[in-house]
């Protein structure tokens, strides 16, 4: 967000630090409140969060919001277009992937399923039907994510990340019967509160733009030269011709 023109108001570093907050409220208070309701915590909650989780969690929320800046940045090589860029971005991922293969020593894995027997050829539907339907939805959410950062801007794509993740929550709770711990209760609020706060700052920072505009056209005496009165071409004339007689 820092390579912006303009960089954002503290308020609104405030709106984000609440919500940021709210993130590691839920990583590391879960598990202690979950012994302090008087449950018997189960194991990995009586371990707490694994510190390598954590460490990958932080850095892939991090990675995810320089690629909202990047994205916003990268919309004007492409002249502001949204489905070029979705292009690029898959292209791109897809041959990122191939080192990833290599490297994880995945490649007797997939010589085996796309080469392999007969027997493999059930898994290998699996794959390609599996691989069609999850490329199509995430080609249309990468779709869906640039239009947001193009029309809004990288924070506050971020921000409604952040509210469309404790909606989420919310069906999970309704649908499946999750549990939802005094840890989890209290990020939740605080994301909620971050972003309602969020918005208004944003709703007032939008306000007070569109009124500049008009209250620098228009000068202490209304008119929309900044103050200056217009002068009379008579006037100019009488001016100039007085010059002219002096000068002789």
């Amino acid at each position: 967000m820092f390579l912006r023109a303009l960089p954002p108001s503290k308020r609104i570093l405030l709106a984000c630090s609440i919500v940021t907050g709210g993130f590691f409220t839920g990583v590391f208070l879960d598990h202690v409140t979950a012994s302090g309701l008087g449950s018997k915590p189960s194991t990995s909650e009586a371990k707490g969060p694994s510190m390598i989780g954590v460490f990958f969690g932080i850095l892939s929320s991090m990675s995810t919001a320089l690629q909202a800046v990047v994205i916003k940045r990268a919309l004007d090589v492409v002249d502001g277009s949204a489905i070029d860029l979705a292009w690029y971005t898959n292209l791109l991922s897809a041959i990122g992937t191939l080192p990833i293969i290599l490297l994880a020593g995945e490649v007797p894995s997939v010589v085996g399923l796309m080469f392999g027997t007969t027997t493999t050829n059930g898994a290998l539907g699996t794959f390609l039907w599996g691989t069609a339907v999850t490329g199509l939805f995430g080609f249309l959410i990468c779709i869906a994510t640039l239009f947001s950062i193009k029309v809004t801007s990288p924070i506050t794509h971020m921000i409604s990340s952040a509210v469309r993740g404790v909606i989420q929550t919310f069906f999970s709770v309704w649908i499946f019967h999750d549990v939802i711990s005094l840890g989890r209760g209290t990020s939740i609020s605080l994301i909620l509160v971050g972003s309602i706060y969020y918005t208004w700052v944003k709703h007032e920072e939008g306000q007070k733009k569109e009124t500049l505009p008009s209250s620098s056209q228009s000068g202490p005496s209304g008119s929309s030269r900044g103050g200056y009165e217009p002068v009379p071409m008579d006037d100019l004339k009488d001016r100039s011709s007085a010059n002219g007689d002096r000068q002789y």
